[in-house]
C-alpha cells in the first residue's frame, strides 16, 4: 500500500513538471519571436529551451525523491510487530463511512454565528464587553454580570458556553465548545488557552467525533497558552500554569503545570478579597 501511494505520488508530480515545463517553454518562445529586438529573441528563445528541458530533469529529482521516500517508508514498517503488520489497518473517513454528527440547524445557527463573530463581534473595541456579552446571550451563551470577554475569543457554539460573573477571558482563547463548557465565577482564563471539548476516537477506523463537557470553577485561573482537554474539571482555586497540558482534573486550590500537567504546590492566599 504505501508503495503504490509512492508510485502514484511519483506519477503525479512526472505529469505537473512536464506540463508546467512545457507551458513555461511555450511562452516564452513565443514572447521570443515578438520580440523586435534580434538579441532579445534570442534571449528568449535561449530562456523557453532551457525551461522545457528544466522541466525534463525536474522528472529525475522527483524519481530520487520518491525512491527515498518508499525507502523511509519500508524502513518505518520495519518496525511494526510481525503480528500486527497482517492485520488490517486502514480508516476510512470518507464521508459515507465518516458522516458529520451535527444537525442541519447546528450547521446553519454557526453559519449565522461565524457571520456575526466575524462582523460584530471581532471587529467590537475592547471596551465593549457589555456588547460582546449581549451578542453571545442572543445566540443562547449564559453569560454572567460583568463578565468580561475579549473581541478575539473564537467560540465554536455560543448555546454550548456558560461563564459566571466577574469571569474573564483574555484575547485569542479558543472555547472549542461542541459540548458544554463552563467557566466559574471570577474565574480567569488567559490569552492563547484552548479549551477543547471534542476529539476524535483514533481506535475507531472512521474516527467517529466523541465529546465530553470541561468545568473551570469559581476563581480557578488556566494561564496563557494551556490545553485543557475533554471532560476535565479544574477546582474551585486551582492554577494550570502557562502552556500547560492538561489531561486529567486538577483537583481545588492546587497548582498544576508541564506536560502532561502534575501538582507542583498548593495556591494559598495571602488574604481575603475585599467584598
Amino acid at each position: 500500500m504505501v508503495e503504490s501511494q509512492a508510485n502514484a505520488w511519483e506519477a503525479r508530480s512526472k505529469r505537473k513538471s512536464l506540463v508546467l515545463g512545457a507551458w513555461c517553454g511555450v511562452k516564452t518562445l513565443v514572447l521570443g519571436r515578438k520580440r523586435r529586438s534580434t538579441t532579445t529573441g534570442s534571449w528568449c528563445f535561449a530562456l523557453g529551451v532551457g525551461i522545457v528541458t528544466r522541466g525534463g530533469s525536474v522528472l529525475g529529482k522527483n524519481e530520487d525523491l520518491s525512491e527515498g521516500y518508499s525507502g523511509a517508508s519500508k524502513e518505518a514498517g520495519d518496525l511494526v510487530p510481525s503480528a500486527l503488520r497482517s492485520l488490517p489497518r486502514a480508516l476510512d473517513v470518507s464521508k459515507e463511512k465518516c458522516p458529520s454528527p451535527h444537525s442541519l440547524g447546528n450547521k446553519l445557527a454557526r453559519v449565522a454565528w461565524a457571520i456575526t463573530w466575524g462582523t460584530l463581534f471581532r471587529w467590537s473595541p475592547r471596551i465593549l464587553f457589555g456588547w460582546r456579552r449581549f451578542l453571545l446571550r442572543l445566540f443562547g451563551a449564559r453569560i454572567g454580570k460583568n463578565a468580561r470577554i475579549s473581541p478575539s475569543v473564537r467560540v465554536w457554539a455560543p448555546w454550548n458556553l456558560s461563564v459566571g460573573e466577574e469571569a474573564s477571558i483574555a484575547h485569542n482563547v479558543d472555547c472549542y465548545c461542541v459540548d458544554r463548557l463552563t467557566i466559574g465565577n471570577h474565574a480567569t482564563v488567559s490569552q492563547y488557552a484552548f479549551l477543547c471539548t471534542a476529539s476524535h476516537d483514533v481506535r475507531d477506523p472512521n474516527m467517529k467525533l466523541i465529546t465530553a463537557p470541561i468545568v473551570v470553577a469559581d476563581q480557578a485561573w488556566i494561564c496563557a497558552g494551556v490545553f485543557l482537554g475533554m471532560g476535565l474539571t479544574v477546582g474551585e482555586g486551582a492554577v494550570a500554569g502557562a502552556m500547560s497540558v492538561v489531561t486529567r482534573d486538577v483537583p481545588a486550590w492546587q497548582i498544576v503545570a508541564g506536560n502532561p500537567a502534575r501538582v507542583i504546590g498548593q495556591r494559598q492566599l495571602s488574604q481575603t478579597a475585599v467584598v
